[in-house]
């Protein structure tokens, strides 16, 4: 409590008040706050339920510097909503009559994406099916009997040496370390080479295709300012992935 007094009595908490409303809480005209005054001055800051009732709830009901502040931290909707108002100020039309044009706009930054991320399907798909199939050709005894018998034609051991999974892993680990440890040594350097491709600033794949996208935006509507478009194809392309 003589924390807050003495807090509520400096200088510069008074200063801090617009002389109109630092009177109204100044009850008994002391020139300074009591802490019953400060509660009671705490309480009227509380939002009303008018306060609550104005707060905006839809991403159209919000100012252009709150949307351009959502959008550059990857709000979906605050991007979407900056592409309809950059489509009304430059074609002078209402919030509804600039939903198509925007709608227009999504399907063609859409439009080829399935081409572009094709690669990285192809690659998403053998690496499941890698992972998949690496541990019966390892461990079951009738996959690694026939795998060995087709394409590797190595001595079988003893039944007595095939009795558990692990003795049949230390048979086919032979012929299968090689190759798991080569590729496995291939994705590090893709890896080590992508990260040294990023110090010295040559674009990834995925960039390059980014950039293509975006120039393809561009040039058919040049109309709209670049940089709108290209947050409103980050917000496209992460709202199709979700």
């Amino acid at each position: 409590a003589s924390k807050l007094r003495k807090f509520c009595t400096a200088p510069k908490f008074s200063q801090g008040f617009r002389s109109r409303e630092f009177l109204e809480v100044d009850a008994d005209g002391d020139g300074v706050l009591s802490p019953q005054e400060f509660q009671t001055w705490q309480l009227k800051r509380k939002p009303s339920v008018e306060t609550a009732k104005a707060m905006p709830r839809e991403f159209w009901e919000m100012s252009n510097e709150v949307l351009v502040l959502m959008a550059a931290r990857g709000v979906e909707g605050a991007q979407r909503e900056r592409m309809v108002r950059e489509v009304m100020a430059v074609n002078n039309c209402l919030w509804d009559d600039a939903q198509p044009l925007v709608d227009e706009i999504k399907t063609t930054a859409l439009s080829g994406a399935d081409v572009y991320e094709l690669p990285y399907y192809t690659s998403l798909v053998f690496a499941f099916f890698g992972g998949v199939v690496c541990m019966p050709l390892i461990f079951h005894l009738p996959t690694v009997e026939w795998f060995n018998a087709r394409f590797v034609t190595s001595d079988v051991p003893q039944d007595k040496d095939l009795e558990t999974c692990f003795e049949v892993g230390s048979w086919s680990w032979g012929w299968m370390e090689p190759v798991i440890g080569t590729l496995s040594f291939v994705l590090l350097i893709a890896q080590f080479s992508r990260a040294q491709m990023l110090n010295i600033g040559v674009r990834p794949y995925g960039k390059r295709i980014f950039d293509v996208q975006v120039a393809r935006l561009q040039s058919r509507y040049p109309e709209y300012n670049k940089n709108i478009l290209e947050d409103f194809l980050i917000g496209v392309k992460r709202k199709m992935k979700e």
